[in-house]
C-alpha cells in the first residue's frame, strides 16, 4: 500500500515513464487528506453481525403479517366449517336428535310428557305420512288420560352408528317397557317416533267401522304411545283394544288385538228389531208368512184364512253379541195366537209356542233381524 504521509500524489519514488510527466496539472500539490476523511458511500461494516442479516424492524414487520395472515385463514376456515353444518342441520327438517342414544329416547319421552309434539317427533329418525293426530291437541288429550312418568333407562347397547336402549315408563298406572332402537343421523334419533295403526293390522270386518280420535282408518292413522281413543263409526258397537305403549313403538306398528262389543245402543236397537219383525206374521192371512218365525205346520187348514193375534215373549229373548263380524245373535220362545179355517169348514183358533233364533244385521240401520 502506498504511504500517504509524505511525497507527492503520483510520484512513489520511481523514475516516471518516458515522456509521461511527473505532475498533473489537473491536481493539487497538497498532501492528500487522511484515509478517514473520505466520504464512504456506504457505513462500514458492523463487525460481529451475520452478512446481510435483515433489519430488526423489518422482521418484526414480517411476522405480525405471517400471524395476521394465519387468523384470517383459520377464521374462513371456522366461517366455512359453521355454514357447512348450519345447512346440514337444517336439511332434513327434523331436529338434530339427541348428544347420545339415552339423551334421545329420554329427550322423546320427556317431550312427550309435557305434551310437546314438534319436539318428540325431532327426535325421530323419519317423519309420518300424514302428521293429523300428531298434535300437541291429541298428545295433551292422551296425557290427560295417561300421564307420562317415572322414565329410567335400564341399559344401552352401544355402537358408533346404531344403539339399543332399554327403556321403562308409566302410562298413567301402565308399566310399558321395551328396547328402543336408536339410530346416529348426526345426532342420535329413534327409529319409531309414533306407531302406525290401519285396519290390514286388524283383519275383521269390523274393522271397516274403527275410528282413531274419531277419525275413520279408510287410511293408515299414526299415533304416539299412550291412551289412544279407540272406537266405531257405527253406533251399535263398542271397541276395545290392548294399549299401545313401548313395545308397539318399538315394532312401529300396532298388531292391534281389538274386541268389539255391543253397545248399549246397539243392544236397544236388537230389541227393538225382534217385535218390528213380528208384524211380517200378524199383517198376514197366511199360515206359513215369509220371514216369520212362528207358523202352523199342519196341512189341514186352509191358507189364506189365517187371522194372527198378538205374539208374546219377545222380550225375554237372549242376545248374544256379535257371534260373527257385526251380527248379534238372538234366542227366545214366542207364543202366538192364530185362528184359521179348517178344511172341514170350522174356524179353529191356535196357539203356537216355538223356540226360535235368528241373527241381527248390524252393518244396516237399524238392524235387519233374519230368523232361522
Amino acid at each position: 500500500m502506498a504511504d500517504w504521509s509524505g511525497g507527492q500524489f503520483g510520484n512513489s519514488g520511481q523514475p516516471s515513464a518516458p515522456g509521461w510527466p511527473t505532475t498533473n496539472p489537473n491536481f493539487s500539490s497538497a498532501p492528500p487528506p487522511p484515509f478517514s476523511d473520505y466520504p464512504l458511500s456506504t457505513p462500514p461494516p458492523v463487525f460481529g453481525a451475520p452478512p446481510g442479516a435483515p433489519p430488526p424492524k423489518r422482521r418484526k414487520g414480517m411476522v405480525i403479517g405471517l400471524v395476521a395472515a394465519a387468523v384470517v385463514t383459520v377464521l374462513a376456515v371456522l366461517a366455512a366449517l359453521t355454514v357447512v353444518i348450519t345447512r346440514s342441520d337444517s336439511s332434513d327438517g327434523t331436529g338434530a336428535g339427541g348428544d347420545s342414544p339415552q339423551a334421545a329416547v329420554v329427550g322423546y319421552l320427556e317431550a312427550l310428557a309435557r305434551g310437546d309434539a314438534a319436539t318428540a317427533m325431532s327426535y325421530g329418525k323419519s317423519q309420518p305420512v300424514s302428521a293429523e293426530l300428531l298434535t300437541d291437541e291429541i298428545l295433551r288429550r292422551q296425557i290427560a288420560k295417561w300421564p307420562i312418568t317415572d322414565i329410567r333407562v335400564l341399559d344401552t347397547t352401544d355402537n358408533s352408528v346404531i344403539s339399543q336402549v332399554h327403556v321403562t315408563a308409566k302410562f298413567g298406572n301402565e308399566v310399558s317397557e321395551a328396547k328402543l332402537l336408536v339410530e346416529k343421523q348426526g345426532g342420535w334419533k329413534i327409529s319409531n317416533a309414533f306407531i302406525k295403526i290401519d285396519k290390514t293390522q286388524i283383519g275383521q270386518k269390523d274393522a271397516e267401522t274403527v275410528t282413531v280420535f274419531g277419525k275413520p282408518i279408510d287410511q293408515a292413522r299414526y299415533v304416539f304411545p299412550g291412551w289412544v281413543d279407540i272406537g266405531s263409526s257405527s253406533p251399535y258397537l263398542s271397541v276395545t283394544s290392548k294399549p299401545m305403549l313401548l313395545q308397539q313403538l318399538a315394532a312401529g306398528a300396532s298388531v292391534m288385538s281389538m274386541t268389539f262389543n255391543l253397545s248399549d245402543a246397539g243392544e236397544q236397537a236388537v230389541r227393538a228389531a225382534i217385535p218390528a219383525s213380528l208384524a211380517l206374521c200378524t199383517d198376514s192371512n197366511l199360515i206359513r208368512p215369509p220371514g216369520c218365525p212362528v207358523h202352523i205346520t199342519a196341512t189341514n187348514y186352509v191358507d189364506g184364512t189365517a187371522k194372527w193375534g198378538p205374539i208374546v215373549g219377545a222380550e225375554t229373548f237372549k242376545i248374544i253379541p256379535l257371534t260373527s263380524a257385526m251380527t248379534a245373535s238372538v234366542v227366545g220362545t214366542l207364543t202366538a195366537t192364530i185362528t184359521v179355517q179348517h178344511n172341514s169348514g170350522a174356524v179353529v183358533p191356535n196357539t203356537v209356542t216355538v223356540a226360535v233364533s235368528g241373527s241381527a244385521d248390524l252393518s244396516t240401520s237399524p238392524p235387519k233381524l233374519t230368523w232361522n
